[in-house]
C-alpha cells in the first residue's frame, strides 16, 4: 500500500469520526426538544459528554495517523 492511500484512509477515518459525532449531536437535539428545564440540563450534559468523546476520538485519530506516517517514513 502506498503512502497516498494510507494518508487518504487516515483522513477518511477522521472524517467518519466527525460525521458520527455530528449525527449523535443531532440526535441529542431532537431527543431534548420538549423545552422543559430537565430536558435542557440533560441536553447540556449530553453535549458536554459528546464534546469530550469527540476530542478523545480526534486525539486518537491524530496519534494513530502520526504513528502510521512515522512508520512509513522509516
Amino acid at each position: 500500500m502506498n503512502k497516498e492511500k494510507i494518508n487518504a484512509g487516515i483522513d477518511r477515518m477522521a472524517e467518519e469520526a466527525k460525521e458520527t459525532m455530528n449525527l449523535l449531536s443531532d440526535k441529542i437535539d431532537r431527543a431534548t426538544r420538549c423545552g422543559n428545564e430537565k430536558a435542557a440540563r440533560i441536553k447540556r450534559s449530553a453535549k458536554a459528554g459528546l464534546r469530550r468523546t469527540t476530542n478523545a476520538v480526534q486525539e486518537t485519530v491524530d496519534r494513530t495517523a502520526e504513528r502510521i506516517r512515522d512508520k512509513l517514513s522509516e
